[in-house]
């Protein structure tokens, strides 16, 4: 062979060597890259989270993962082998079956499917799978790969969704609250069965309505703002009244609560409201207006009465009085007319008193030709003459009066004037002018203010009798004083003179008995010249007699008169005086008056060796307040008031002290006519504080 031929086939050689060796590389390096990415699949295979099992056409399990393993409680060596009915139902490997028979005859069957895997121990457990064919090179499949998950958690989660959408239903259907869902545009989507019963519609006619068709007229715009303001996310109070329309044309009220109603992604999709009939309520709230209503003008009323009654009160004139009632009645009742008319002191006729309305009419006989007036005062009960029946019912005398221009009105009222258990005359009234009916409200409060009224005038008449009575007891009580002083100043004179000894001398026996003449008779002088000062301050002819004096000075005075006797039995006195004291404008005389009978009580009831301070400073609103403070027996609490009237003495040792009872009165009325007042402080066995103001100036 030629060298030439062998070098060319050498380089063939060569050349074929290197590119068997390239492939050599390439194939391993392929097998290494199928290699690892088996080894990656067996990875993902054996580490997923689900279940996946490998069968064969024919059912038998060729490989299993660890998830299976775990979930099934077969290990991989057990099932290897064995049919797939081993780990799953009957039931599911009938579903299998089925699946891969479509399959095969190339049907398009859904990707997933559920069915129930068999445990070792037995138990169930719901399972989600995905499944596909494994072929061969040919195309053919050979094998049927399954992925399976675990569902038992979902299944439980969807049970629950559909008891809670049970429980939903059934509390939708059977609330007592009417419950309703709505698109965004208002239209009625679902009623519960509670809104049905209350309005008379079926589901099937409100569905397709809107609102704002069941809403009352009265309530529609209200209720489209709202809506409108809900939608653009505006805050609403939760609680709204509305009225719905019934089928028959009727509206119910209803307190109603709305939500908006979102998709999951948080867009509005509707509205659910949830309505209360709120009817009896509503009656009830009508009901406590009206009551309100009532209480309020029954209130005005009441106090217009405490206003007339007050007005009544103001004056002790009768004249005064009826005034008052006239305009009392006026303001109350609003009555055309109306006229009082009392029985004349020897009781034979009714005068007019007051009237409004009515000409004054002449005088009427109190028999029974007064007819109604006649009958209200005898039988002491209203009389109502307020239907043309009642004229012959009520008033069988009422035809008699027809020409008597005061009873034409045929519409009127007569009460009786009853005070304590004396008539003493009738009002009457009527509504003659508008002709208004006159009401059972009217009648009722007439009644009430005539009632006021006989007992105002009653009050009236005994206290012009007590005024009167007063009258005649201050003028005896102040001509037997003027008569008894007379011989009394001739007793006490012509005792001092012979005590004195200007009619010769007198020995010891004769000297004691004219002593006790003139203490008897200076007492007896004291107690005159008290109740003619107490008998001129009744009448209103007691003046004051204000001049300057200094008040520290005027107690000294005062306290230099009693000095004496509080030495004798061992009583202290002390004085207190506020240095800013000075004159004061007061009647003197009066002033020491007050304070000596509130020292002579003091020292009267103070035992021997007790204390007596007497205190004198300047008070609030330019006043002088002066009082006299003792140790002795004090005053009861239920006392204490009774020690201020006429002719009274308490405490414990009133049985042995002298003393007229007018003291404490005379002062008390003597410091008031100063403008002051005088008032007691005392605790039995610790003593009494008498205290009493006066003007730093008093009136003139």
């Amino acid at each position: 062979m030629p060298r030439a031929n062998r070098a060319a086939q050498i380089d063939a050689l060569r050349r074929r060597v290197r590119a068997l060796q390239k492939s050599l590389r390439e194939s391993r390096r392929s097998e290494e890259a199928m290699r690892q990415s088996g080894a990656r699949l067996r990875a993902l295979f054996e580490h997923a989270e689900d279940m996946i099992i490998s069968c064969r056409i024919d059912g038998t399990i060729v490989d299993a993962n660890r998830a299976a393993e775990r979930s099934l409680g077969w290990s991989r060596e057990e099932m290897l082998g064995q049919h797939v009915g081993m780990i799953v139902t009957p039931a599911s490997v009938e579903l299998g079956q089925e699946r891969v028979r479509r399959a095969l005859a190339g049907e398009k069957i859904p990707k997933l499917f559920e069915l129930e895997a068999v445990r070792r121990d037995g138990s169930l457990i719901p399972v989600e799978g995905w499944a596909r064919f494994i072929r061969d090179a040919d195309g053919q499949p050979i094998e049927h790969l399954g992925l399976f998950r675990d569902i038992s958690e979902r299944r439980r989660a969807e049970a629950a969704v559909r008891e809670s959408e049970e429980r939903y239903r059934s509390l939708f259907d059977n609330a007592n609250d009417s419950i309703l869902t709505f698109t965004l545009e208002g239209r009625i989507v679902t009623a519960n069965q509670a809104y049905q019963r209350l309005t008379g519609f079926t589901l099937e006619e409100l569905q397709g309505h809107t609102w704002d068709e069941l809403v009352a007229p009265v309530d529609r715009e209200r209720m489209a703002d709202r809506t409108r303001r809900a939608l653009a996310g505006e805050k609403l109070p939760s609680l709204f009244d509305v009225h719905t329309l019934c089928k028959d044309g009727s509206s119910v009220p209803l307190e109603g609560r709305t939500r908006m109603m979102r998709d999951p992604e948080g867009q509005p999709i509707g509205f659910q409201g949830i309505y209360r009939d709120i009817t009896e309520r509503k009656r009830a709230e009508e009901v406590l207006r009206q009551r309100f209503a009532e209480a309020e003008e029954q209130r005005e009323v009441v106090e217009r009465l405490y206003r007339v009654n007050a007005s009544l009160q103001l004056s002790w004139d009768p004249k005064d009085r009826l005034r008052a009632f006239v305009e009392g009645v006026q303001e109350v009742l609003e009555f055309d007319r109306f006229y009082v008319a009392l029985v004349s002191s020897d009781g034979a006729r009714f005068d007019v008193a007051a009237a409004a309305g009515v000409e004054m009419f002449e005088s009427l006989p109190c028999s029974p030709d007064a007819g109604p007036l006649y009958q209200a005062y005898a039988t002491r009960q209203p009389v109502k003459i307020l239907s043309d029946d009642d004229v012959q019912r009520v008033w069988p005398l009422g035809a008699a009066f027809q020409d008597r221009a005061y009873f034409r009105t045929r519409r009127f009222i007569v009460v009786p004037l009853v005070a304590g258990d004396r008539a003493i005359g009738v009002a009457s009234a009527d509504n003659k002018t508008t002709r208004r009916p006159i009401t059972s409200a009217q009648i009722e409060l007439f009644t009430l203010l005539c009632q006021q009224l006989a007992t105002a005038l009653e009050e009236a008449r005994l206290y012009a009798e007590l005024e009167e009575a007063g009258r005649h007891k201050s003028e005896f009580l102040a001509n037997m004083s003027h008569e008894l002083r007379t011989p009394l100043n001739a007793i006490l004179g012509f005792s001092e003179v012979l005590a004195e000894g200007m009619f010769g001398p007198v020995n010891a026996k004769q000297a004691e008995y004219l002593r006790d003449i003139l203490d008897s008779g200076r007492h007896l002088l004291s107690l005159i010249n008290d109740i003619l000062d107490l008998s001129k301050i009744e009448a209103g002819r007691m003046d004051l007699d204000p001049t300057e004096f200094d008040l520290p000075e005027a107690i000294e005075t005062t306290l230099m008169v009693v000095r004496e006797r509080a030495g004798r039995r061992g009583i202290t006195l002390e004085r207190e005086i506020d240095e800013r004291l000075g004159p004061i404008r007061a009647d003197e005389r009066k002033v020491k008056q007050v304070l000596l009978n509130l020292l002579s009580n003091a020292l009267k009831f103070t035992p021997e060796g007790g204390r007596v301070d007497v205190r004198a400073v300047v008070g609030q609103r330019d006043m002088v307040e002066l009082s006299v403070a003792d140790t002795g027996v004090g005053i009861a609490p239920e006392d204490q008031d009774a020690v201020f009237e006429e002719f009274r003495q308490v405490g414990t040792a009133n049985k042995q002290t002298e003393g007229t009872g007018l003291g404490l009165a005379l002062s008390r009325k003597f410091v008031e006519l100063h403008g002051g007042r005088l008032w007691l402080e005392s605790e039995v066995g610790r003593g009494s504080t008498f205290t009493f103001t006066l003007p730093l100036s008093a009136r003139d």
